[in-house]
């Protein structure tokens, strides 16, 4: 497996249902976690992801070693990595 980023990515609009600007914000940050349920209409791009030095150690490389596949992000509270697993993982 190998890092990639994604970049430019540009969502066509969607509609929240939500109580407030920021309620519809937080709806809209779980549904990208959590998945959305079904492909949304978004323009981005694939690159290979360039290894800063500092960064490097930050990433847990073990997912990578053992061939896990999906979406990595940092947790902003500092607990460490979250990784979206997926079951789309070519053999």
């Amino acid at each position: 497996m190998h890092l990639f980023q994604l970049e430019n990515i540009t969502f066509k609009p969607l509609l929240v249902i939500a109580e407030d600007y920021d309620h519809a914000a937080q709806i809209f940050m779980y549904s990208l976690i959590s998945g959305l349920g079904e492909r949304p209409d978004a323009d981005f791009d694939v690159t290979k992801w360039r290894i800063k030095d500092h960064r490097r150690r930050d990433i847990p490389w073990a997912w990578v070693d053992e061939g896990k596949a999906g979406m990595l992000w940092n947790v902003d509270d500092g607990t460490g990595w979250l990784l979206n697993c997926t079951n789309l993982v070519r053999e």
